[in-house]
């Protein structure tokens, strides 16, 4: 990658980036329950004074790769994580090869079954190919196995319907290894690879005032020449290693769970031919920088975006079609999930039943990424009625709390790991309410009639149509939660849900799409 070096050495003196160091902290929000939709809007302002589709890899544009980082390290600055201001090029990809030598793969390959990307039978004939990932926050719990809740639904109408496969990466060691046995649907386990390809940055161009651009829309994050190059060639590199196993499988359709983490095998995908599919996992409409705030999209589009964007229902699917255009569609699949728990049917304990029984209302309060219990969470329980249970449900991903936490009082409070782990539906058929501060959680109680309480700003943004259609309660304070209560409008329906929309009807339009793109038909991205 060329640079005019006396430029750029100002703007990245280890110096310059110490001083920057020391301000994250007092920058950073630490008490934020949830990230800051302040910092997301550092990316859009960037592309739009940054030219940010000049950065070019031979044809293909750069700049979503650059993106996916930032959304990331945006997130973790905005609450209070120092960490997020390193640039780390195998943050999003692959892990690092620290400890995890070749004869440390050997070994667990012939503990667990795992396989060399050269392992791969490209004898097998596959038309959907579904990726996950080790460890995810989709993971859940049933009948003593792991199931993955977005994907695995989706996987089983795929093998219904015609040949599938799914593959996971191992990245790194990690104690997450030891559950793979307890799989609901084992995928091939593939091994990250162990030599890195290099060298890809020289061919890249970056204008010489990226730097100074930079440094202006995030202060709070690192960045130099070698940071750069660095990120790029990893990028790069990872997109070649999906390429080696799609060149393997061969499949006709691509499934990934989250584009962004995923945008090399999505590049790759669409060299090959190959039709390539987001299967929606939370919120996608209001302030999520994830599926909003793409105008800077070329017209020849990003080939590292989804053709298909597989969503719940119409309003996310106008949205992809706002926020994408020509470059994506959207595809609706309803919640199969939601239906998957009521085929599982797991009952909650007799000893949680014995106290739900003994309230007259039952609320789910979900957390979420915050790093404190939100203050406003506090007074509705220590002063919302000690008729009310509250059932507080973790994020997988989040922050480990106890009912001291919450209420170190009152006994009206459970935190469990069965309220944690069980199926979501298994607790949604008691429950009178939801509470959260914009959780997905709201609309999957909804689908059966669980009326959703939304206590921020964000929330409200996100489910700004059933906030003012009344479906949804907005909530700021202990009053308008009561009056919320007192209006009884949580009237849970009790009853099973069918999804509306066959999926196997869904799969076989992908099927279709991708047949018309292997005949030269235009499909969108």
């Amino acid at each position: 990658m060329k640079f005019s070096v006396k430029k750029i050495y100002k703007y990245v003196s280890r110096r310059y980036w110490d001083k920057i160091r020391k301000n994250i902290p007092a920058k950073a929000n630490p008490r934020l329950t949830k990230p800051d939709p302040q910092m997301y809007n550092q990316i859009v302002r960037f592309a739009e004074n940054f030219p940010v589709n000049t950065i070019k890899y031979g044809d293909e544009h750069l700049w979503p790769y650059l993106r996916n980082h930032l959304l990331v390290q945006l997130t973790a600055l905005s609450i209070g994580k120092i960490d997020g201001a390193t640039t780390k090029p195998s943050r999003l990809h692959l892990g690092t090869t620290e400890n995890f030598d070749i004869d440390k793969k050997h070994e667990l390959a012939k503990e667990y079954g795992f396989q060399f990307v050269e392992d791969i039978d490209s004898n097998e004939e596959v038309d959907f190919l579904f990726f996950t990932a080790l460890n995810a926050s989709e993971q859940v719990h049933v009948e003593k196995k792991i199931y993955y809740r977005v994907t695995d639904p989706v996987f089983e109408a795929a093998k219904r319907l015609s040949s599938a496969k799914k593959i996971e990466l191992i990245r790194n060691i990690s104690p997450a290894i030891k559950k793979t046995p307890n799989y609901y649907h084992r995928p091939d386990f593939i091994f990250s690879p162990h030599i890195k390809r290099i060298g890809y940055s020289d061919s890249i161009n970056i204008k010489s005032n990226f730097f100074r651009y930079f440094r202006r829309f995030f202060p709070l994050i690192d960045i130099s020449p070698k940071i750069i190059n660095d990120l790029f060639d990893w990028e790069l590199h990872t997109r070649d290693f999906y390429k080696d196993i799609l060149l393997k499988v061969n499949p006709k359709v691509v499934f990934v769970p989250s584009f962004h983490y995923h945008a090399p095998l999505i590049s790759a995908a669409k060299e090959l031919g190959i039709l390539t599919v987001d299967i929606q996992h939370g919120i996608q409409v209001g302030y999520n920088p994830l599926y909003n705030n793409w105008e800077e999209i070329p017209s020849e589009g990003y080939r590292s975006l989804p053709h298909v964007f597989m969503v719940w229902g119409q309003k996310e699917a106008d949205n992809i079609s706002k926020v994408f255009g020509k470059h994506s569609t959207a595809v609706k699949m309803g919640e199969p999930w939601v239906q998957k728990q009521f085929e599982f049917n797991v009952p909650i304990s007799e000893k949680l039943m014995s106290r739900i029984s003994r309230h007259s209302h039952v609320i789910l309060l979900a957390m979420q990424s915050q790093t404190e219990v939100p203050t406003l969470f506090k007074t509705l329980i220590s002063k919302g009625g000690k008729d009310i249970l509250w059932l507080v449900r973790m994020h997988p991903k989040g922050k480990r709390y106890s009912v001291a936490d919450f209420d170190p009082v009152n006994k009206n409070v459970v935190v469990s790991k069965e309220v944690d782990d069980i199926p979501l539906v298994s607790l949604l058929q008691y429950a009178d309410f939801t509470l959260s501060e914009g959780s997905s959680i709201a609309a999957e109680g909804a689908t059966l009639g669980v009326t959703a309480l939304i206590s921020s700003e964000t929330g409200k943004q996100n489910y700004e149509s059933e906030v003012k259609q009344g479906t949804f309660k907005y909530i700021h304070n202990l009053d308008s939660f009561k009056a919320a209560i007192d209006e009884d409008i949580g009237v849970n329906s009790g009853k099973n849900y069918t999804n509306e929309i066959a999926l196997d009807a869904v799969l076989s339009d992908l099927l279709a799409i991708q047949k018309k793109q292997q005949h030269g038909d235009r499909v969108c991205g």
